[in-house]
């Protein structure tokens, strides 16, 4: 082949390869449309999706997205108020624990206390019973001595009757003066046998009873020690449950505080959750329902005595009018914590002195009033719970109270149907 054929046969193969890559470009396209629809239009559907998520797509598309991040955040917010009431109810049950482990140390360290002073008392005794104890041996030993001096006496005197008696009649009746004297001799010697032998015996019941009184005082003495030895094993349970109690009052304080830490935490979470949820929802227009219909906390833990009821009667400087809400007494500085989720919306009033408006949906607010202070703004979101304010008598007051109001639609009203059962039955004048 010449150098032109050649020549010719490459421009053709260049020519062929440049068609077919043109070729390619267009049907590789094709084939992928064909391909994505035979399995149902799935790369399709892919490409719509990750629009949509990427947030380009427009009307229905980003309303979606828009709630979604709104229950994402109410979720969040929901959540941590959730953790923080369960960390705070754990922190009450350790608090009880821990009280119920301060009585008990209490009662055993009473015991203790007790089982210590019947020990010393037994002590003393126990002393006592030891010295006539002692003192009843020395007798005992004493009346021994005694009645084996009176028998060894006794026998002398036998046996000098025996040596007597070995001598004859005759030197017997030359020795005396007559037979009565022989009669006087021998009845002085019976005598004195019946005598001595009297003694012996007499001597020997009083040993006997003297060593019936030391066995008895023996036995009691062995019971009073053998008391005393149960009493300071007693002594040591008490002292050993009473250490151990105040271990678990320890712990339970301890922990009480860690879950108590918890819960604030929670808390403090919650509330940076609300306050975005309120973000959201001011920027989308959405209207933001703070009460979840539960029963609202008592604002003053511990104190429930009623001064004055909403709707009484009253004349205050001279003016008539009808309570607009329930006074609660409290002395002044009392923590004032709020009864449901809100937000702040008032300002200080003429009235009411310094207080908040914590508006909890859109009908419905709850006000304090009289404080002596409070540590929330206006605009910021609080949870029930949550201290914001103390107890003071600013404003229209006579006395350190606080003024507890509730507001549907615009209008007072009372405030009990929405307490807890177990807390209005507490409350009283």
């Amino acid at each position: 082949m010449d150098k032109q054929q050649k020549h010719k046969w490459m421009v053709r193969a260049v020519s062929v390869l440049l068609a077919l890559m043109m070729i390619a470009t267009v049907v590789a396209p094709l084939a992928a449309t064909v391909f994505a629809e035979g399995m149902g239009g799935t790369a399709a559907d892919g490409a719509s999706s990750g629009t949509a998520a990427d947030g380009s797509a427009s009307g229905s598309a980003g309303t979606t997205s828009t709630d979604q991040t709104g229950e994402d955040l109410r979720a969040k917010y929901e959540a941590h108020k959730a953790a923080a009431e369960q960390y705070e109810q754990q922190a009450k049950q350790y608090e009880q624990q821990a009280a119920d482990a301060e009585q008990a140390k209490l009662y055993y360290q009473q015991q203790a206390q007790a089982i210590s002073a019947q020990i010393e008392t037994q002590r003393l005794i126990i002393a006592q019973q030891e010295e006539e104890l002692a003192a009843k041996q020395g007798e005992l030993a004493d009346q021994v001595v005694r009645v084996q001096e009176a028998r060894d006496a006794f026998e002398q005197r036998l046996k000098a009757m025996y040596e007597i008696s070995r001598t004859s009649q005759l030197s017997i009746l030359l020795g005396l003066d007559s037979v009565a004297d022989m009669l006087t001799y021998g009845e002085n010697l019976s005598r004195i046998a019946e005598s001595d032998t009297q003694l012996v015996d007499n001597l020997k019941q009083q040993q006997t009873l003297m060593e019936q009184q030391a066995a008895q005082i023996q036995a009691d003495l062995d019971e009073l020690n053998a008391a005393k030895a149960n009493m300071e094993t007693l002594n040591q349970q008490y002292t050993t449950a009473m250490q151990n109690a105040a271990t678990e009052a320890e712990t339970a304080t301890q922990n009480a505080e860690a879950y108590q830490q918890y819960s604030e935490e929670e808390m403090e979470a919650a509330r940076q959750a609300q306050a975005e949820w309120a973000a959201w929802a001011a920027s989308s227009g959405t209207t933001v329902e703070y009460w979840d219909g539960g029963q609202f906390q008592w604002p003053l833990p511990g104190y429930y005595r009623i001064s004055s009821e909403f709707g009484a009667n009253r004349v205050i400087n001279g003016v008539a009018d009808t309570h607009r809400g329930m006074d609660i007494p409290a002395p002044a500085g009392t923590p004032i914590y709020a009864a449901c989720d809100g937000v702040v919306s008032t300002n200080n009033h003429w009235s009411y002195g310094i207080s908040v408006k914590l508006s909890i949906s859109p009908s419905m607010s709850i006000i304090y009033g009289h404080m002596s202070a409070r540590y929330v703004n206006d605009g910021d979101v609080v949870v029930r719970g949550q201290k914001i304010g103390a107890v003071g008598s600013t404003g229209n007051s006579t006395g350190n109270h606080l003024h507890f109001e509730l507001n549907v639609n615009g209008s007072p009203a009372s405030i009990r149907p929405y307490l807890d059962p177990a807390i209005e039955a507490q409350l009283y004048y």
